[in-house]
This record gives C-alpha cells, structure tokens and sequence, in this order.
C-alpha cells in the first residue's frame, strides 16, 4: 500500500486545523493525499473541528486511530462498558475499538472511515500473554470500515508495503 499523507494532524493548533484541512483538500487529487488524525488530537477536538472539511469534501480520505482516550473519552468508554475504569486511557480490547472507531465515524461524519489504525498498541496494559495478532484477529472488521481493497486510489497498488504482504 502506498499512501501520501496529505496533512498529518498531531502537531496542528486547532485553530488552524480546517483550515490547513481546507488547502490539503484543495491540492491536485495526486498531491491530496489523507488526513491522518486520532480523537485524542486537538486535546479531543480534531474529528469535530475536520468534519466541515470532510462533508465539503467527501473524496478526501480520512485515516484515524482507535487506542488512545482522553478523560472524556474514558469516561463514556466507561459507561459504555467497553473499559473498567474512567481512568483507563489506552485499550485495544476488541469491544473498545470497536467503539472508539463507531464514535470516530460519527465525529467524522463519515458512514465508512477509510482507515483505522491502531495508535500505539504497544502501549496496552491488556493480557500480555495472549499474542497481539491473536487479539487483533478477535475484533473483526466493522461493515462500516473500508478493506484495504476498497481504499480509495491504493486498492490496486498493493505490493511490498501491503498490509497483507509486509514482511515484518
């Protein structure tokens, strides 16, 4: 898979984020690229403050990531259920991906995300004697997530760096 990032969102103040959402949507479709972002970017802010941009532009890809919880974020994971405690601030147990990436859809605005990664997953305090691939195994892709075939402008470019053929 070969992605061009067309605007990463870590370091971008949120007041400025749509509008360099704005020029990353407005380059030439082979410049454009994704907007990578997380629910935790903009101290929680950056799905609300990046789904204008996305419903003015409904061609532009989106990858985001499930992992990582602010405190209001925890805090409705926790009475959701899918965490123990409202101090949690990091889970990749299955149901709380599931979640996270439910939540990010509709932040998003989005009825399919493009793209969910998992943030840091070295970070989880989870059952460390069940292997990280058997527990990614457990939490089936969402119908409303996009496979690798079906992203937009990479589903026949698959190659060495194809999530299915990276060597590791």
């Amino acid at each position: 898979m070969t992605a061009v990032p067309g605007l990463g969102t870590y370091r971008v103040p949120g007041h400025e984020l749509a509008a360099a959402a704005r020029r990353a949507a407005a380059s030439p479709p082979d410049r454009s690229g994704w907007i990578d972002t997380a629910p935790n970017y903009c101290r929680g802010r950056a799905h609300r403050l990046l789904a204008p941009v996305l419903a003015d532009h409904p061609g532009l890809s989106v990858a985001t990531k499930a992992g990582f919880l602010t405190p209001a974020a925890a805090r409705a994971a926790h009475a959701a259920g899918v965490i123990d405690t409202p101090a949690d601030r990091h889970s990749i147990a299955p149901a709380c991906v599931r979640w996270q990436t439910d939540r990010s859809r509709t932040e998003l605005g989005r009825p399919r995300l493009d793209a969910v990664f998992l943030h840091n997953p070295e970070h989880s305090h989870q059952n460390h004697s069940e292997p990280l691939a058997d527990r990614l195994r457990a939490a089936p892709p969402s119908k409303k997530t996009r496979t690798p075939d079906s992203w937009p402008n990479m589903g026949s470019r698959r190659g060495a760096g194809s999530p299915r053929t990276r060597s590791p």
